[in-house]
Order: C-alpha cells, then structure tokens, then sequence
C-alpha cells in the first residue's frame, strides 16, 4: 500500500491591527479588499475654517495625528457643520425657523485623554464666535441636530459657517441630515 501524502497547511500571515487616535478602537490595518483602513487627515477634515475654531483646536491638540480609521473619518465628516440645539434640547428637522440658541459643531478632534473624539460646539454671544461645549462624541445625543427650513433667528455668522459647510460638501445638505435624522429614530 502506497501511503497518502498528507495536506500541508502553511500559516497565513498574521493579521495585524491598528488602534484609531480618534474613536480608540481596534481596527485592522488592511480592510477586506486589501486596502490601507485608515485615512490621511487635516485641520480642514476635522474643524470648520474660522480662526476662533482653529485656535481652539491648536489649543486641544497638542499634536494633529496622521491618520484616523474609515468610520471616524465619515462620521466626522457627516457631524462636522450640523446644526444642533443645546444640550437636552431636542432638534427639529425641517419644522420651523432656526432659534436663536442653535450651536454649530464646529470641530470633531481626536483625543487620547478620554479615548474617543471630542465634538466641540460652537455659538454666537455678544457678536463673537465661542466655545459653548464640549462632549465626547459617545455623549453627544444625535437628536440634538436641527434642520431648520430658514435662518430665522440663527445669528448671521453661524448661518454662515453652516451655509459654507454644505458649498464644501457638493451635496444636498437636508438629504444628507435627513439620512441621519432617519438612522437616530
């Protein structure tokens, strides 16, 4: 009897992983077509453009990281510009005029203190852009985003950060939210 050549099973290479700066989760270092799992990123990904808000985030981050994975990087760029109501206030969308005590999330940044992004929102008192809050992102009630059908009495500035926000995005701003609107109820 001729014995049987028995299957030799060679190792594949280990999988190797990465963990995010931005959400501090586990993440593999290549997706499943092979492809890097993370993106490049920069002050424009990360914050909207006004000098209070870049001082703010040259303030928080004492060093900008690289690259943070795929979810954070869409997810910062859905939240980023969105309008939202103060803190245990709920968001209307597509009911009434803007209210005067809207917050604009100004930018989503990174950080290893709490191990998760912080959102930091942003408001209009005695004519100056501020820091009216800062949460980490699993904090953040997505229910507080409101599309307002007009400005109403949203300050001017904040309209229009929010208004240079959707021309950045070449989308439509109300379908984008509306997704998200849909995917929180």
């Amino acid at each position: 009897m001729k014995a049987k050549p028995s299957a030799i099973i060679l190792p594949g290479p280990p999988v190797a992983y990465w963990t995010c700066p931005s959400c501090g989760t586990k993440v593999r270092n290549l997706d499943a077509q092979g492809r890097p799992n993370r993106v490049q990123i920069d002050n424009k990904t990360l914050s909207l453009s006004h000098p209070v808000i870049q001082e703010h985030v040259k303030y928080v981050l004492n060093k900008l990281p690289e690259q943070v994975c795929l979810d954070c990087y869409h997810n910062t760029l859905d939240l980023l510009g969105s309008l939202s109501m103060p803190y245990a206030q709920k968001g209307s969308f597509l009911e009434e005029d803007g209210k005067a005590n809207t917050y604009i999330i100004g930018a989503i940044l990174p950080s290893s203190d709490f191990g998760e992004a912080l959102v930091s929102l942003f408001q209009v008192h005695n004519d100056q852009l501020v820091l009216a809050e800062e949460c980490p992102i699993s904090d953040y009630d997505l229910r507080r985003i409101t599309i307002p059908l007009s400005q109403g009495d949203i300050h001017p500035e904040l309209w229009k950060l929010y208004q240079q926000r959707i021309d950045e995005r070449h989308e439509n701003w109300v379908h984008l939210n509306a997704k998200m609107v849909n995917s929180i109820y």
